[in-house]
C-alpha cells in the first residue's frame, strides 16, 4: 500500500490505528460498541471524523470476528481482525504486518472514544516529535475516581 504524500504537524508522517474490535459487553446489546449511535451517528464515524480531518497517511482499524457491520462502514480504510480477543496490546499488534514498511509515527485510539479532538491528535504528535529521543507518546487523563478505565503508571 502506498502512502499519501501528507504529514501531521511536524514535517513526519502519520498513521492511525483505530481500535474497533470490541464487542462492548457491559452496554448489554447485540449492536458492537463503536455502532451505537451519539448524535445521530455511530461513535466509530465521529471518531473517523476527527482523524481523517488530520490527513493520516494511512488509517488501519482494527476489527474483531464477525463485526460486518463496523466493516461496512470503514470500506474506505484498511482493516485487520483481531481474531482472538487478548486485550488492547494484542490488538495493536494486529495492525504490524500492514505497517511494517510505514516510516513515520503511529497513533493508536479507540473507536470508542467519540470526544477525541484534532486537537489533541495533534498536540500529541508535537510532543513526540519535539522530545529528544522520544520514541512513544501516550495519552492519559487524570480522574478523582478512575475506577473501570485503565491505569497509567
Amino acid at each position: 500500500m502506498t502512502d499519501r504524500k501528507v504529514h501531521g504537524p511536524s514535517s513526519t508522517p502519520f498513521a492511525v490505528i483505530l481500535l474497533a474490535a470490541g464487542k462492548g459487553t457491559r452496554m448489554k446489546s447485540t449492536l458492537p460498541k463503536v455502532m451505537h449511535p451519539i448524535a445521530g451517528q455511530p461513535m466509530i464515524g465521529h471518531v473517523l471524523g476527527t482523524i481523517e480531518a488530520l490527513s493520516p497517511a494511512r488509517i488501519v482499524v482494527v476489527l474483531g470476528p464477525e463485526m460486518e457491520q463496523v466493516a461496512k462502514l470503514v470500506t474506505t480504510h484498511q482493516t485487520v481482525i483481531q481474531s482472538e480477543r487478548l486485550g488492547t496490546a494484542h490488538a495493536v499488534l494486529q495492525a504490524r504486518s500492514v505497517l511494517s514498511d510505514f516510516k513515520g509515527d503511529i497513533v493508536v485510539l479507540c473507536a470508542d472514544a467519540p470526544l477525541i479532538m484534532a486537537d489533541t491528535v495533534t498536540k500529541l504528535l508535537l510532543a513526540r516529535s519535539e522530545a529528544d529521543s522520544c520514541s512513544i507518546a501516550v495519552l492519559g487523563f487524570k480522574l478523582e475516581n478512575p475506577m473501570g478505565y485503565g491505569r497509567l503508571r
